[in-house]
C-alpha cells in the first residue's frame, strides 16, 4: 500500500504549497494515504527518516521508502511519479 508523508514546519510557505498540491493530485488516487508531519513535533520520525530539510516528501510502499524529494513539488511531476509508483507497486509495470 502506498503512502505519502510530507515533513514540513508550521510557518513554511513551501510546505503549505506542497500540501495543497499533493492533496490535489491524491484526489485521483483515494487509495493512497497522505500524512503531513510537523518536523517540530515528530523528532523521532525526523531522525528515523533522516529528514534534513523541510519540506521533504517520502513515498512509502508497505512501510518502505521508495521515493524521496525535497523542496517544492511540481504538480505534474508528482502526478507522474505517483501514477508510475502505484502501477509498479501493483505489479502492472
Amino acid at each position: 500500500m502506498l503512502e505519502v508523508l510530507l515533513f514540513g514546519s508550521e510557518n513554511c510557505g513551501s510546505c503549505s504549497l506542497n500540501e495543497t498540491r499533493i492533496k490535489d493530485v491524491l484526489r485521483e488516487f483515494p487509495e493512497i494515504k497522505f500524512t503531513h508531519y510537523s518536523v517540530d513535533e515528530v523528532g523521532v520520525l525526523v531522525k528515523k527518516f533522516q529528514i534534513l530539510t523541510a519540506p521533504t516528501v517520502l513515498i512509502m510502499n508497505n512501510n518502505q521508502e521508495i521515493y524521496r524529494f525535497t523542496g517544492i513539488v511540481e504538480r505534474d511531476k508528482f502526478h507522474r511519479e505517483i501514477e508510475y509508483l502505484k502501477y509498479k507497486s501493483e505489479g502492472l509495470i
